[in-house]
């Protein structure tokens, strides 16, 4: 058998250890670091699979399972964070599944080969937690050579592209009074947010199509004949690029200084995550992608527009990275409750196979052609910058 078959054989014999991990996950959800069962779960399936599982300290549920000691380093990214009240509407239970897959395929057949080493990296709190971005921060990714992951979504895509976001808590505090005995002596913080909207609303025709802000308020008051004197709202901005993102992230704060001084408010603002970038897709590895869609009869689309964001992006920086979707059904949208159930039927357990198959498939070929991955690093050496301050970090703020 050829490398390929090899690996097919090495997928198909794992296929049950796979979907158990899957299925276990899923039906225990756990959000954002508070993954402490599925985290267990798969850093004792790894022990027992002969890699060496490390914590990483101050991230109790993230861990890096290594098998080998050298360089290049193939690390499968796993996520396994669920959302709150639905579940896995987001399948992270198949991208552990997937991970796991393809790095046990690898050291299966020996793909690594001398001189090469498989890990898993345990990636928690995608969903707005920003544990990638923690885990860039511990230093996890400084020897990793190339990172690999799949995500489940309604096609195959080989290079979706992914917005970049920052999300933003802004509170505003006024004075309360009641509305018909003494207004004069109230201020209103209520219209302070309700200012807020209106800029925001009035700035939107001068922006470029793809800036993204979409606010809710989530406190406004607690008694309509009282003059509210703390209201809050909850702002999530996105745009293509992080450059952007900076750009549109500075107006909308000058607009929440501007909406509170307007009324006489005192305003503040908390990070609600740290910001996600976009994704830098690598044509290299694309391509090599495309390849393996094309092994297990999957066709690859290309996506139309950025329709998510994922902290893989800021990873993307670091190092030569791949983030594809694989199809988990057509039609089917991310956080919902139908997302969830497919990601625990027969279409999820086929993206499992079929994912850790193409994984491992890009995997083997940058081991086994080492001319592979210089090009991925030359690729990823090209013109854009890997400067991890591009993006202002504002964090906390008052005006």
């Amino acid at each position: 058998m050829d490398l390929g078959e090899r690996l097919d054989a090495a997928i198909a014999a794992r296929n049950s250890e796979l979907q158990d991990l899957s299925r276990a996950i899923h039906d225990r959800p756990e959000t954002r670091f508070r993954e402490v069962h599925a985290a267990a779960l798969l850093t004792q399936f790894l022990s027992e699979q002969h890699f060496r599982v490390q914590s990483v300290p101050g991230l109790d549920t993230a861990f890096v399972a290594q098998h080998g000691a050298a360089h290049p380093v193939v690390a499968f990214l796993a996520e396994y964070d669920a959302l709150p009240d639905i579940g896995h509407a987001c399948g992270h239970n198949l991208i552990a599944a997937m991970a796991v897959g393809a790095a046990l395929s690898l050291v299966d057949v020996g793909a690594d080969g001398d001189g090469g080493s498989v890990w898993v990296i345990g990636c928690p709190a995608e969903e707005g937690g920003g544990g990638k971005i923690r885990l860039i921060e511990a230093g996890i990714f400084t020897e990793v050579d190339v990172a690999l992951m799949l995500h489940p979504a309604d096609s195959n895509e080989v290079d979706p592209p992914y917005l970049a976001r920052v999300g933003y808590d802004i509170t505003f505090h006024g004075r309360a009074s009641h509305v018909i005995a003494a207004p004069e002596r109230g201020i209103s913080a209520l219209e302070a947010v309700l200012g807020f909207f209106h800029l925001v609303n009035s700035v939107r025709p001068y922006l470029r199509s793809d800036a993204h802000i979409n606010a809710i308020i989530t406190h406004g008051g607690s008694a309509p004949n009282v003059v509210p004197e703390f209201a809050a709202l909850q702002v999530v901005i996105r745009t293509n690029d992080r450059t952007y993102l900076a750009e549109v992230e500075s107006r909308v704060l000058e607009i929440a200084r501007s909406a509170a001084s307007a009324v006489g408010c005192e305003v503040q603002w908390t990070q609600t995550a740290p910001p996600y970038w976009d994704v830098r897709q690598n044509p290299v590895l694309a391509e090599l992608a495309r390849k393996e869609f094309d092994r297990v009869g999957r066709v690859v689309t290309q996506a139309q527009r950025a329709r998510a964001s994922t902290d893989l992006g800021n990873v993307s920086y670091v190092v030569p990275a791949f983030h594809g979707n694989i199809q988990l059904g057509p039609g089917l949208d991310p956080h919902t409750r139908e997302f969830a159930a497919a990601a625990a039927s027969p279409y999820g357990e086929q993206a499992v196979r079929d994912g850790a198959r193409v994984l491992a498939g890009v995997g083997a070929r940058l081991f086994n052609d080492r001319s592979l991955m210089k090009r991925v690093h030359e690729q990823f050496a090209a013109p854009a910058s890997k400067d991890m301050n591009a993006v202002s970090n504002r964090g906390e703020g008052r005006a």
